[in-house]
């Protein structure tokens, strides 16, 4: 009998390059009007007095797993009191998960060269996502979030750069020292208490 298995995890993922929906880093998104205007009656929860870190990424496929590793080393430190979320890949439901938050941080590897190998930008809300694709950009959830919601949370995109692609687990090791460049430079703003402020 063959056996079912998760089809987004591990090794047996499909390949993220062609999966997973990229973006430019380093870059203000422009703002669009939204396509449909029409609005649920939702009723928004209440922010919550936290942060919340989103991990984006595959474990199994080497350095598509940094966004993951990033809350992994977050977790163990056992110093930060915000909520920890790890993603395969964004989407519309994402809306609602960060509509409850004061404070978003988005964290994914990147597929190209990045200065200092970490990219630290701050993420507006913008309609760039099309209405067939399953997976969004940070900015394509964030517009969701206020057109559905009408809440806007302070929020800001940690992209680093990989190196490795395969099938495979672990980290190569120029994205392991990227990595903690990433995370002494994110525990700074932590420290300053302006982890989500803009720059």
């Amino acid at each position: 009998m063959p056996e079912l298995r998760d089809p987004r995890h591990g090794q047996d993922a499909a390949d993220p390059r062609s999966t997973r929906r990229r973006w430019q880093p380093c870059r203000r998104a422009r703002e669009r009007p939204c396509v449909n205007d029409q609005r649920p009656n939702v009723r928004p929860p209440e922010p919550a007095a936290e942060t919340l870190l989103l991990g984006i990424g595959n474990s199994g496929r080497g350095d598509d797993g940094l966004g993951w590793a990033f809350l992994d080393r977050i977790r163990r430190a056992a110093a930060f009191a915000g909520r920890l979320e790890y993603r395969y890949q964004l989407q519309v439901e994402d809306a609602a998960l960060i509509s409850s938050a004061q404070r978003v941080v988005f964290v994914d590897s990147w597929q190209g060269e990045l200065p200092g190998g970490f990219c630290w930008q701050p993420c507006a809300p913008a309609a760039d996502f099309e209405f067939t694709t399953h997976a969004l950009s940070p900015q394509a959830v964030m517009h969701l979030c206020r057109d559905l919601y009408r809440r806007t949370p302070r929020a800001h995109l940690l992209t680093i750069q990989g190196s490795r692609w395969d099938l495979s687990t672990g980290l190569s090791p120029a994205a392991e020292g990227r990595l903690e460049q990433a995370l002494r430079f994110f525990r700074e703003r932590m420290a300053a208490g302006d982890a989500a402020e803009p720059d």
